[in-house]
């Protein structure tokens, strides 16, 4: 499968909220945790075996615990110490943190995953246990299934073949949900080389129910070194079946709907999740702005209401999604535009068309202001990919100034890399930037020429005139 095909797909699900996310061992590796090998090294050696040509690594474990009179302990230990705390989470696990993803599914023991939507200001739901299952957090962004158990309990974790073995029966209310989100749902395989028997069975199982038409699912995979990197004609014969064996197994696994999406190195897993968070971004437009209440009615408020309650209607007619501070006058003007434009339709889902973060006028007590309003903008700032500046005024004793909360905005779009579109004709603080911009060149305004940006500043013919420049340019912008 393509990249670009892929990207269209798995974000358009990510914005559905019908997408999940499966890790697994690959990407604690690249942390620095062991493969299922590695932590089974000492062991083969107290064993006395050739870990080499062992292929049934939970028979391995299965040994070590008999070694020890069938008790756990010893196994939990080296699992225990395997697997040590660590703040620095790899660069994949931070990028899925910040993507809209409701449940994320694991193999892996560690928590990494927990440290990484922490890290991202938001708190994950994880269940290890059966009874975990029925009791949901409210207060949870996602929910992790830890399907073989965590480090915090390593005596309970699946590692033998026993525990393979009895999986269903112990915990098989995670393989029925796991089925059930399969079905239903679009998984990411990440760091898999499903040569576990748990993710063997379900996708045998998902062939039985679905066979002419298996959900959709995606897994990021390393294609082997071309065969001309290698040197001597042994290594390039070898490199030539690896790669002849990559490709059956990538066409095989078509047949359980999933399609495979290949990178040369597994540095390029955390630049093409960084694509989907930008793709899943681009579908938002976050408009910025204000305007006092006092001058509504103005020439320039009618101006800034106008064009407002255009670029709503602009925004609903592309298909993005508006976010907004709903900032005095702009906010209600736009959203009103976006709210015409889509109730034109027979059905309407406000989620898919409004992201609403309306500033609280009072703040709890103990709470620092600035802080809580930076984190508030950042937020909205994250969820979004254009970024529109419509006004930006505010009234301050007898006189009106630059709104600084919205320069504030336009700072952190520009910090996270947003493309950024003054509307300088509305005055404040959209025509400051807008003036700032100019001496930008076009690659720093993200492709925009100066005759076009110079537009977004003159006094158009009128203001339908200016709209349809301002569309052309959103659509030039998202890519659309």
């Amino acid at each position: 499968m393509n990249k670009k095909e892929f990207l269209r797909e798995y974000s358009a699900a990510l914005k559905r909220g019908t997408a999940s996310v499966f890790l697994g061992a690959g990407v604690s590796m690249d942390a620095g945790y062991p493969s299922w090998k590695g932590l089974l090294a000492g062991i083969a050696k107290e064993l006395d075996i050739d870990l080499d040509v062992e292929y049934d690594l939970a028979g391995v474990a299965q040994w070590y615990i008999n070694h020890n009179k069938k008790t756990r302990t010893k196994i939990a230990k080296v699992i225990k110490e395997a697997f040590p705390e660590k703040a620095d989470v790899p660069e994949s696990l931070k990028v899925l943190a910040r993507l809209p993803l409701k449940h994320v599914w694991t193999t892996n023991y560690d928590r990494l995953i927990e440290t990484a939507w922490d890290q991202a200001g938001k708190k994950i739901d994880v269940k290890t246990r059966i009874d975990d299952l029925t009791i949901p957090d409210p207060t949870a962004s996602a929910t992790l299934y830890k399907m073989h158990g965590s480090v915090d309990s390593p005596a309970d974790v699946v590692i033998s073949k026993e525990d393979y073995e009895l999986y269903r029966r112990e915990k098989g209310a995670f393989f029925h949900l796991l089925t059930g989100h399969s079905l239903g749902m679009s998984l990411l395989f990440i760091g898999f080389s499903f040569t576990d028997a748990n993710v063997a069975h379900l996708f045998g199982l998902l062939r039985e129910i679905v066979r002419e038409t298996p959900p959709q699912h995606y897994a990021i995979v390393r294609r082997p070194p071309p065969p001309d990197s290698a040197k001597s004609a042994a290594a390039k014969e070898k490199a030539r079946r690896e790669l002849s064996r990559h490709q059956h197994w990538v066409a095989d696994l078509e047949r359980y709907g999933l399609n495979c999406v290949e990178v040369d190195n597994f540095s390029e897993i955390p630049l093409l999740l960084k694509e989907v968070e930008a793709a899943v971004a681009n579908a938002s437009v976050f408009v910025s702005g204000s305007y006092p209440v006092q001058a509504r009615d103005s020439g320039e408020g009618t101006r800034v209401r106008d064009v407002a309650q255009g670029v709503g209607r602009i925004i609903a007619q592309q298909g993005a999604r508006l976010v907004s501070g709903f900032g005095l006058e702009v906010g209600s003007a736009v959203i009103a535009g976006v709210m015409g434009e889509a109730h034109k339709a027979k059905y309407v889902n406000l989620d898919s068309i409004l992201l609403l973060r309306p500033f609280p006028q009072t703040l709890p007590k103990g709470l620092d202001q600035e802080a809580f309003k930076k984190q508030y903008r950042e937020d909205m700032v994250a969820q979004s990919g254009v970024c529109i500046v419509i006004g930006g005024m505010v009234k301050k004793g007898k006189d009106y100034e630059v709104a600084p909360g919205v320069l504030a905005e336009v700072a952190l779009a520009r910090a996270a890399g947003r493309p950024v579109l003054p509307l300088g004709i509305t005055g404040g603080a959209a025509c400051q930037v807008w003036e700032e911009m100019l001496s930008l060149s076009p690659k720093e305004r993200h492709g925009i020429t100066k005759r076009d940006f110079v537009a977004l500043g003159e006094a158009p013919v009128s203001v339908p005139e200016y709209l349809e420049h301002v569309e052309k340019l959103l659509k030039r912008l998202r890519g659309v």
